[in-house]
């Protein structure tokens, strides 16, 4: 077998703007499956590392786009789901992740499956107004940051 040429990016994922549509995407799937954690998964990994694909060349941008609190949050997500934890003390936006609601009659060990939700801390709460969000809300604000900066900056 010949190998033509050295491809960029992950099969036809080879821009960011289309890494922006993945987004739109994995958040319509959220939508369509409030509780499971795989488009989830998906969404929170390709929003935080947005910055990396971003700012490739830039260090120094970067850093920038990573101190925004939105993408603090993205970040913390995503270091939870694909290390299983989030031990490191940068990561402190989250209290816990939720899948399940109160039973019936009281709080059970089981509780009732839910859409996924996000236990924020203060300060990261006030861009919600409250500390319990679910994830489809942080992932929405989150495609519409990403949105808005690529149509600032092109």
């Amino acid at each position: 077998m010949t190998h033509l040429r050295h491809e960029q990016g992950l099969w036809s994922l080879d821009t960011v703007h289309k890494l922006l549509g993945k987004l739109s995407n994995d958040l319509g799937r959220m939508k369509s499956q409030p509780s499971d954690p795989r488009p989830a998964f998906d969404f929170f990994l390709t929003a935080y590392h947005m910055c990396y694909w971003v700012a490739r060349a830039d260090e120094k941008e970067r850093g920038a786009l990573k101190a925004d609190p939105l993408i603090q949050i993205a970040g913390h997500i995503a270091t939870r789901a694909k290390h299983f934890t989030s031990d490191a003390k940068c990561w402190e936006q989250l209290v816990s992740m939720e899948n399940r609601g109160v039973g019936p009659r009281t709080r059970t060990p089981q509780g009732i499956l839910t859409a996924l939700r996000v236990i924020l801390r203060e300060p990261y709460s006030d861009l919600f107004g409250e500390n319990d969000v679910t994830a489809i809300a942080i992932a929405q604000q989150l495609l519409g940051w990403w949105t808005n900066r690529f149509n600032q900056h092109g």
